[in-house]
């Protein structure tokens, strides 16, 4: 239940998000990549706030 989300953490849902709103209407590709570097961003922002 200690799970402090910093900034990076925020920002790394929001790309997540984004991503997926990609995946829909652009392209599959598009979407993916920009998820993949959200959840990148979620990680790094999660081991951060250790």
């Amino acid at each position: 239940m200690g799970v402090r989300i910093n900034t990076l953490g925020i920002v790394g849902m929001a790309v997540c998000l984004l991503g997926m709103a990609l995946f829909f209407i652009v392209n599959m590709y598009a979407g993916l990549a920009v998820l993949a570097v959200g959840l990148v961003g979620v990680i790094a922002g999660l081991r951060l706030a250790d």
